[in-house]
């Protein structure tokens, strides 16, 4: 269900920030599981994480809108983006 794949997508998520492991794959490996299981089209970034946008972008994906807030309410601007071509 959508709600166990977000889950899931924030576990990842979660443990990738904790190792500060950039360059070395396993994100773009997390998007093409994320891609050809569940059909991801979209996604959010913090705003304030210029390498997430970068790395988004470099993979297909556009901004289409911004929000003042995360998920949960708090001040953290997110970026959301669409793979561009849906």
């Amino acid at each position: 269900d959508a709600g166990a794949h977000r889950c899931a997508v924030r576990q990842a998520r979660d443990a990738l920030r904790r190792q500060r492991l950039p360059g070395r794959g396993i994100g773009s490996a997390l998007l093409d599981y994320a891609l050809s299981h569940w059909d991801v089209g979209e996604l959010t970034v913090n705003e304030q994480n210029p390498q997430a946008i970068a790395f988004c972008e470099h993979e297909g994906f556009a901004a289409y809108m911004r929000t003042d807030t995360d998920e949960e309410g708090e001040p953290f601007p997110l970026i959301c983006m669409r793979l561009a071509d849906r």
